[in-house]
């Protein structure tokens, strides 16, 4: 199925792009291009298979069959690549269920929420449970947490910057790619680089950075997290966030890395169009001319008395002779026959016409 092996390819290169991003974007702080570069990496890693460069895709002639192909009955039963595709499909069915339910749970809660200060955002109050996290513009917080400005300052962050749309996307590229573990590392990478550009703009004065990592310390513990959204209390991400917020800013030279990624992406569409054989490819760039090379050959002079007895003869042309010069065809004797028995009538009269028939001769009269 062109579905699997569409699948393969797409996993392949997300797999090529999160190597790189491990190998040298991971420990530098420019948070913003990190994420923006696992997002486009991701889409990008889903069209690649649908382009080939034209010039090092190899041009073929039509082929010509000489002999009719055998006729295979169709057969019914279901063979090893169906019952996989089927059992694929199955699995993200149950993983889009689980999805639907989380965002229906966050929405239902939604519905008791309070306008904030600037209205740019809403208010869920949980007393049941000391928590901290926002869905889209939909802030979920424990009342006393309200209190705190580096919680609020945090979540407003999330907010501000849509942090929700690329969480729901990983949840999304989970669905549909769930058999390969890159991507849950993925999802847990985007949500860490969240937290560092919230953790960055709660510190930009270099003497809150300890206070702040304290804060974090003591209210990490005994908190029930959410996976559907940006949790400030998360305590698998804890350690990463902390080691940030002591580290050095990446000087900006360090930005001339991103230029790697477009080796990359030449690197994949090389293999998407020489390493994968595939009939789903819909674009075409840097297009070779196309054009028919027929190979010719050394023509030897051949012997003339082996040339005569090579060529084929033909009986020559029949032609017929001109209308006026042609004889007439022999009288069968039998139409002879005919014409002596044949009754002859006399030819019909033609009257003149009237006008032009002269007067008749008028006789001289005797005057005696």
């Amino acid at each position: 199925m062109s579905i699997l092996y569409y699948l393969l390819e797409v996993n392949l290169y997300i797999l090529l792009s999160y190597g790189l991003y491990k190998l040298w974007y991971q420990k530098e702080t420019f948070y913003t291009h990190n994420r923006y570069y696992l997002i486009l990496s991701t889409l990008f890693a889903f069209i690649f298979p649908f382009i080939q460069i034209g010039w090092l895709n190899p041009q073929t002639l039509p082929s010509f069959t000489i002999f009719p192909e055998q006729v295979t009955p169709i057969s019914y039963n279901f063979n090893f690549l169906t019952w996989i595709f089927g059992a694929y499909l199955l699995i993200s069915i149950f993983l889009l269920a689980i999805l639907i339910a989380k965002v229906r749970k966050l929405i239902t809660l939604a519905k008791y929420a309070e306008y904030g200060e600037d209205k740019s955002y809403k208010i869920v109050f949980i007393p049941e449970e000391k928590v901290a996290y926002s869905f889209f513009n939909t802030l979920y917080i424990h009342p006393q947490l309200i209190q705190e400005s580096s919680v609020l300052e945090h979540e407003k962050v999330h907010i501000y910057q849509k942090h929700s749309i690329d969480v729901l996307f990983f949840e999304i590229l989970q669905i549909v790619c769930w058999f390969n573990p890159i991507v849950y590392l993925l999802k847990n990478e985007i949500k860490l680089i969240h937290e560092y550009l919230a953790d960055a703009n709660c510190t930009k004065n270099e003497n809150r950075k300890h206070a702040y990592a304290m804060f974090l310390i003591e209210n990490s513990f005994r908190v029930q997290t959410a996976s559907l959204s940006n949790q400030l209390f998360n305590q698998s991400l804890l350690r990463n966030r902390i080691i940030m917020l002591n580290k050095k800013k990446t000087t900006g030279f360090a930005r001339f890395r991103i230029l790697l990624s477009f080796p990359l992406a030449m690197l994949m569409l090389v293999a998407s169009t020489k390493a994968f054989s595939k009939n789903y490819a819909l674009i075409e760039i840097f297009p070779k001319q196309k054009t028919l090379d027929i190979p010719v050959q050394d023509v030897k002079p051949q012997d003339p008395k082996k040339a005569k007895k090579n060529q084929v003869k033909f009986p020559p042309p029949i032609v017929k002779p001109d209308a006026k010069k042609v004889p007439p065809p022999p009288v069968d004797p039998s139409d002879a026959n005919k014409k002596k028995n044949q009754v002859k009538f006399p030819p019909p009269i033609i009257k003149p016409d009237a006008k032009e028939v002269p007067p008749p001769p008028v006789a001289p009269k005797n005057n005696k």
